[in-house]
């Protein structure tokens, strides 16, 4: 099964926020930019360079720091592990994703 595109991780993103992209995509340290930001790389297997381009970033440097950022929210935020698996659920069951991930 392929890997999800940016604009399918993002699409997601925006019915987990109830919100457009363009409402939080700009928003340092939102959780939603952070969350497709992680999802483009651990399941698109996106670069930084791609990620950047895709949200529009200063640099390479300012996503691999959001990652950062997101993965130690992560092992804090249990509201935001809980996204995350919804994140990946609402992907898989779109067939965007293969069952094993």
């Amino acid at each position: 099964m392929a890997r999800p595109s940016f604009p399918d991780i993002v699409r997601m993103v925006e019915e987990l926020k109830s919100q457009p992209w363009a409402a939080f995509r700009d928003r340092r340290g939102d959780w939603g930019r952070d969350l497709a930001l992680y999802l483009g790389r651990e399941l698109g297997a996106m670069t930084l360079a791609e990620l950047g381009q895709a949200v529009e970033a200063g640099s390479r440097m300012t996503v691999s720091v959001a990652l950062r950022r997101f993965r130690e929210r992560l092992s804090q935020d249990k509201s935001l592990r809980k996204r995350l698996a919804e994140a990946k659920n609402g992907l898989q069951t779109r067939g965007r994703l293969p069952c094993n991930v």
